[in-house]
């Protein structure tokens, strides 16, 4: 084997082997058909050396000739040329299909085998024409039987399609096909050869030796064939027998079937009898067989979910109406197994595609075999329910946390088992709260347990206003003292309301408690605070009062001493000096006296005079003790009073003249 074959060889398996591999990388694709594109050059570039009559030089790249030597001796064989080129081009086209389903690369490698096949004949029988065609270099006999082999690789690698189809199918013409193709190929190539080694040892004449190949050729393809048509005849026999039992399965399938659809229509005949009772029923009432589809549809039904009970009565009770289950649909199913009953909540859609939430309750019924062939379903809409108790829970979840916030405790007395429920709020305020923050259950609480925490000072007063509620059956507020366990003491207020049963007495007791120690410090602080303020406010009013009074003696004192100076005779400066002294005088006096009133304001014992005076003549004497001033300062007083305004009134004159 030349050097170039076995390459051609290597190259060309290796691309059928990574062309056979599953799930290949778009690398490992093109790297086949890379070696499949080497093995098609090194054929054509062969062929073109035979046909050009010139060495380009490719077969001594790895050996190269002896010296002196004129043709290619390591050049391949042109059979062996054109058995590369055409399983290469083979392996190019392995994957592409023609719209008539045929595959090129079978024809291909089919073509090579009839090459090599020859050229195995030709060693065979002595005919040197087959594998050496010309005076060129013959093909190999290994050469030969490989590339037999490797075109056989290649005509079945794709066996789904096309040529390889039609002998590797699963029809007898495919199974007849395996059968004698290799007795086609083998026994005259036997044959022949045995014929030429009869001749050529003069054992049978060329008469005789022809003769009797064709006789044994006849022979042997005939008992092929007798061979061939006994299986074809057994397959035919069961394929007989198969369709016979088929035929009787579909006859006991159909009397099944007429059976169960007699029975079927027995069973809606009892149930359209009891329909008129179903009917009177509130609630959407549903039969359904084990394959859900829906058998009787109530008028409560169709009130429900709007579909008339033509339209709904044969369809798939799931796909109508949507089910959706807070469990898993193959657990719900085997709990109806195993119990006969099923109850629960389901989300069904509406004929106008609203979602209403149902109680669904499930009832399954067996034949006489026990197999379960029917389910009774009651539904009842319990969307409006389900829409109160979701706003009940998050107003129960407001209300707890805004108790819990504002650290307001809930209890429910149960009057029935002298019973007390606690929130956890209750247990914080009484000094329990370790109780439960501890990881422990919340305790126990009883009357007496409660009775126990509240001071003993307290506890017939506050039980005597528990007691009053109960028998005027009306709520009350309360104040007591509780006593923690470890020995603080909270003053602690609440409130109650009654709750009666249907004839009135009361079972129930339900209130609020809330800490109000805090408060309670708060308040005798401002209550101290304001006492001590009055005190002091008292102090100042009688130190204002007392001085006051000290001091307005000595001061009309001076007024009158100075108005007796003025009375005498006394020069201009004089007297202007001793009327500056009585004009201070009676400012300082006004002083006095609005101290005087605001000290009896603040002691609430300011009094007004109520006497006779004339406006006029008041206004004039406060004009003549404010003008000095006002002239002093080079001001313009005057005081005008409106035409209308009456002269004689009744009041305190000297209240009046303060507001100057």
């Amino acid at each position: 084997m030349k050097a170039n074959t076995a390459l051609a060889f290597g190259f060309s398996g290796v691309s059928l082997w990574l062309m056979l591999s599953g799930d290949r990388a778009v690398w490992v694709n093109r790297f086949a058909r890379f070696l499949a594109l080497l093995t098609t050059f090194i054929g054509a570039a062969t062929l073109l050396e035979y046909a050009c009559r010139f060495n380009l030089g490719i077969d001594q790249l790895l050996f190269k000739d002896a010296p002196g030597i004129l043709t290619a001796p390591g050049r391949m064989s042109i059979a062996a040329a054109l058995g590369f080129s055409m399983i290469g081009m083979a392996l190019l086209s392995l994957e592409w299909r023609t719209r008539g389903n045929c595959r090129p690369a079978q024809y291909l490698s089919l073509g090579t085998a009839m090459l090599a096949l020859m050229s195995i004949a030709g060693y065979l029988y002595h005919a040197t024409t087959f594998y050496k065609p010309t005076t060129s270099i013959q093909i190999s006999l290994a050469t030969a039987l490989t590339l037999l082999l490797l075109s056989i690789a290649v005509f079945f690698a794709r066996p789904e399609s096309g040529l390889a189809a039609d002998l590797s199918g699963p029809g007898p013409g495919s199974s007849l096909a395996r059968r004698l193709l290799p007795a086609v190929i083998v026994v005259p190539l036997f044959l022949g050869w045995l014929h030429l080694r009869g001749e050529i040892s003069g054992v049978s004449s060329r008469e005789f030796g022809i003769a009797l190949l064709t006789c044994a050729n006849i022979f042997i393809f005939a008992a092929l064939v007798w061979v061939s048509s006994l299986k074809m005849n057994c397959e035919y026999s069961r394929l007989s027998t198969a369709q016979d039992e088929i035929r009787q399965l579909n006859h006991d399938l159909e009397a099944r079937v007429a059976e169960r659809t007699s029975d079927l229509e027995k069973q809606a005949s009892v149930l359209r009898e009891h329909a008129v009772l179903l009917d009177l029923a509130q609630d959407a009432i549903i039969v359904r067989d084990w394959q859900n589809r829906i058998l009787f549809w109530s008028r409560g039904a169709e009130a429900m979910y709007g579909w008339s009970r033509s339209e709904a009565e044969g369809r798939n009770e799931e796909e109508l109406l949507g089910a959706a289950f807070t469990g898993a649909f193959e657990k719900i199913k085997a709990t109806l197994l195993l119990n006969g009953l099923w109850e629960g909540e389901a989300i069904h859609s509406t004929c106008a595609e609203k979602q209403i939430v149902v109680a669904s309750r499930w009832a399954l019924q067996r034949d006489e075999r026990g197999n379960p062939y029917r389910i009774l379903t009651v539904n009842t809409d319990i969307t409006e329910r389900k829409k109160v108790e979701t706003n009940l829970r998050d107003l129960t979840s407001r209300l707890s946390l805004a108790t819990s916030i504002a650290k307001v405790g809930v209890w429910d007395w149960d009057l029935t088992d002298n019973s007390i429920t606690w929130d956890d709020t209750m247990h914080e305020i009484y000094g329990l709260a370790s109780f439960i923050c501890g990881g422990g259950d919340p305790i126990q609480v009883t009357y007496e347990r409660w009775a126990n925490t509240v001071h003993p000072d307290d506890l017939a007063r506050t039980e005597a206003v528990l007691k009053e509620g109960i028998r005027e059956k009306r709520g009350d507020a309360f104040e007591c003292r509780v006593v923690f366990p470890d020995g603080r003491i909270r003053d602690m207020a609440g409130s109650f309301s009654v709750l009666t049963n249907e004839r009135g007495e009361v079972v129930r007791m339900i209130g609020v408690n809330y800490d109000v120690t805090e408060r309670r410090t708060a308040e005798a602080a401002m209550q101290h605070a304001k006492e001590t303020a009055e005190a002091a406010n008292r102090a100042k009013s009688d130190f204002l009062a007392n001085m006051s009074h000290e001091i307005r003696t000595p001061m009309n004192g001076i007024i009158g001493m100075t108005d007796l100076a003025l009375e005498t005779e006394l020069t201009a400066d004089q007297r202007e000096l001793l009327g500056t002294v009585k004009s201070s005088a009676d400012s300082l006096l006004v002083l006095l006296n609005d101290i005087l009133d605001f000290s009896k304001i603040e002691a609430g014992k300011l009094d007004f005079e109520s006497i006779d005076f004339c406006l006029r003549n008041t206004l004039g004497d406060v004009m003549s003790i404010l003008a000095l001033r006002a002239k002093q300062k080079g001001l313009d007083f005057d005081c005008q009073v409106p035409t209308g305004m009456p002269d004689n009134l009744v009041g305190d004159p000297s209240r009046l003249r303060r507001f100057w």
